[in-house]
This record gives structure tokens, sequence and C-alpha cells, in this order.
């Protein structure tokens, strides 16, 4: 890290959703604080996530390609992305689709639309600020 900060790299969210309008505001929301990296279909979010070392993952359900429980679970069978935070961003809301997001390895999940302020306190959850 460099002085007072400077030279620290900023923590990496990968983003990964269908919808282009939903990815744009949820990347223009956190790129002043984050390195965004923007994907829309399943199959580039589980390529994005072996090639870099990302902090989180927001996760859109409904994608395609590889719908979003394919991605946690592709995702959660690699050893070296496990620990990785998945919050999934979905408009499912019944019961049982989440519950089957968690018991596949999410770890929170957003309803959508998406409420910014709901979505950075799930950010800040599990990216916590660094006090320098």
């Amino acid at each position: 890290m460099g002085f007072f900060g400077f030279g620290a790299s900023l923590p990496k969210i990968l983003i990964a959703d269908g919808d282009p309008g939903a990815r744009a505001l949820v990347a223009i929301f956190l790129e002043d604080k984050y390195a965004v990296t923007e994907v829309g279909d399943g199959v580039a979010a589980v390529e994005a996530a072996r090639e870099d070392d990302f902090s989180l993952i927001l996760l859109d359900y409904d994608m395609p390609g590889l719908n979003g429980l394919g991605v946690v679970e592709l995702i959660r069978a690699i050893e070296r992305l496990k620990h990785i935070p998945i919050v999934m961003i979905t408009g499912r809301t019944q019961l049982e689709d989440v519950d089957r997001l968690l018991s596949a390895g999410a770890n929170d999940y957003l309803t959508k639309p998406i409420d910014l302020r709901k979505l950075s306190a799930k950010v800040d959850k599990y990216i916590p600020a660094k006090n320098f």
C-alpha cells in the first residue's frame, strides 16, 4: 500500500446481469469506490470470476446462457472461488426461489427493482470499509 493509502487498489466487484440498464445502474453507483467489472450472461460471469480476484459478486438470477443459480453452483465448485461472497439480485421473491439460491451457496440477495440504499448496505456488509 502506498503512502496514506495512495496506490492502494480498490476492491473488485463483478456485476453479472442480463439487463444492460440494471447492470449500468449498479456499476455507476459503485464505480467511485470499487473497481467494477460488468458482464451480461452467466457463462461470462464464471469466466470473469476465474480470471480475476473479486471481493464480491453481484449476480442476477435470470441471465442468458447460464442462469444465476448455475453460476453460483459452478463458482462454489471451484476451490479458489469458494470464499467470494455472492449477492443475488433477483425479481424472484417466492420463498422457495430464495431458499434455492441460498442453498446453492449464495450469501445474500436483493430484490428488483434495485433499492440503491439496500445495495450499499449489502456491499458494505461484505466489503467492510478500511480505515487509513
